[in-house]
């Protein structure tokens, strides 16, 4: 992707997490904030106290020994003279709200994907000086056509979701009324977020809002505690708090006109397993999305090893997004992490 970008434009893989790990290091992310625009493009990690961990022992005295084990191995690294930063920044009114911070410990704390919301209220005075932010899953692959694409009209950008029922809008609706939220008939909105660091901020914060709702009110415990698995999928499931909450914050943020919302089905989370090239012609694919599935390219095939014998050749001249992320995903794989490293140093120099 960074092949295509232009000479003046700089983009940063941003990642929250507990740990300093050697392979983090090896791939040649750095500790600090950017600068400035003249800084090429790196990876950047920001240490972050996830919800599970926030017991009383960590979130004493304002968090002061949370990060205790990840500065010991900071400080072992001889070349880091950064100044030390860590996400919550308690001082900082503007994303961090203690009582919130501790409700959320009390009721998502075994809610796998919570810290994908938060960490962006928390974080966001690590990114707010950048232009746009993309957030997504893991399981994507950043498709070339990012490189030169920017959200006209101030828009926030989501993909398209899959959570929709007639049951469950009826029931979202009932609830945003509940909340003294505004409705404006927006559903299945995607994880996938494109747009500025504010708007992604005002989405995170009222997200969570919603989703501490929705855990009070809206679901049993036995629901919380995933004792009935899939059984109320698609109409009303806990596993998809996230996207529900999201859905409340988005109608509501609209339809005050805090921001303007495009469904980007067109542009976001293309299946990886597409086969087709129009899109690819068209130029209009910012990401491509790993879904369920044991068609190429899977990423439960990949994990398992399936694609290890594959010849990479017959994708050389495929344009299609499955062959992209097939060589992408196998292309990375063969490369050690100082590879990768200086692959995307050099990249972003060059350009």
């Amino acid at each position: 992707m960074l092949l295509g970008e232009p000479s003046t434009w700089r983009t940063d893989l941003v990642i929250f997490t507990y740990n300093f790990s050697s392979e983090f290091r090896r791939l040649g992310c750095v500790h600090r904030l950017r600068q400035n625009k003249e800084e090429p493009s790196m990876c950047r990690l920001f240490l972050y106290v996830p919800i599970q961990f926030r017991t009383k022992n960590i979130t004493d005295n304002d968090f002061q020994h949370a990060f205790d084990d990840a500065k010991r191995v900071i400080e072992s690294y001889k070349d880091i003279n950064d100044s030390f930063i860590g996400v919550p920044l308690v001082n900082d009114k503007e994303t961090f709200d203690a009582k919130r911070s501790e409700s959320l410990y009390e009721n998502l704390r075994t809610y796998g994907y919570i810290d994908s919301i938060n960490s962006i209220y928390e974080g966001y005075w690590t990114f707010k000086t950048y232009d746009f932010i993309l957030r997504t899953d893991i399981d994507v692959f950043i498709y070339r056509h990012f490189a030169t694409y920017i959200p006209s009209n101030c828009t926030f950008i989501t993909g398209g979701g899959g959570y929709s029922t007639d049951f469950n809008r009826r029931k979202l609706k009932r609830i945003a009324n509940d909340m003294g939220f505004v409705h404006v008939d927006i559903t299945n909105m995607g994880s996938t977020w494109y747009g500025s660091p504010y708007d992604a901020y005002l989405v995170a914060n009222q997200t969570l809002y919603g989703m501490l709702w929705l855990a009070h009110y809206e679901f049993a415990m036995p629901e919380r505690e995933s004792k009935l698995g899939t059984l109320m999928w698609p109409e009303w499931h806990f596993g998809v708090l996230l996207l529900y909450g999201q859905h409340l914050a988005l109608n509501h943020l609209v339809g005050i006109n805090q921001i303007r919302l495009r469904m980007g089905q067109d542009l976001l989370d293309l299946s990886s397993t597409d086969d087709r090239v129009e899109y690819v012609q068209q130029r209009i694919r910012l990401n491509l999305h790993c879904w369920h599935t044991d068609l190429p390219f899977s990423k439960f095939a990949f994990k398992m090893g399936k694609y290890n014998q594959t010849d990479l050749e017959k994708y050389k001249n495929d344009t299609t997004a499955q062959a992209y992320a097939m060589r992408m995903a196998l292309e990375s794989k063969y490369m050690t992490l100082e590879e990768l490293a200086a692959y995307g140093r050099n990249k972003s120099l060059s350009s």
